[in-house]
């Protein structure tokens, strides 16, 4: 968070930075598309802008689209529970710990297929 993204961008790039992750000041990228959008025009290929948060299949090309971005982040994950964790009670690995094992998250590979295919459609 930055009161004054623009600033942060010429700082950013001054420094050296190549990309900036960000979720265009919102919970979700899709919600950010506008600011992100901004983001791109002003940096003007100087430094990557990079979509992040809440990104799914079934809005990721109108993301790209909307906001002209060349690359998306997004964790394509769902929650898992990890029995082999039920025994621990004092010790986690980042999840949430639960009576029956830990919970985190996964990659999900549908998920990483949906994003692929809605990212295809593109070319």
């Amino acid at each position: 968070m930055t009161p004054d993204p623009f600033a942060a961008l010429e700082t950013l790039t001054a420094l050296g930075v190549t990309r900036i992750l960000t979720s265009g000041q919102r919970p979700t990228a899709w919600e950010g598309a506008d600011l992100i959008q901004q983001l791109v025009a002003r940096a003007a290929g100087r430094i990557e802008i990079l979509p992040g948060s809440g990104v799914r299949a079934d809005h990721v090309a109108a993301l790209v689209q909307r906001t002209g971005v060349a690359q998306v982040h997004a964790s394509a994950s769902r929650a898992a529970l990890d029995p082999s964790t039920r025994a621990q009670s004092l010790l986690t690995f980042g999840g949430t710990a639960t009576g029956e094992g830990e919970q985190h998250r996964v990659v999900d590979p549908a998920q990483v297929v949906a994003l692929k295919q809605a990212l295809t459609s593109l070319v």
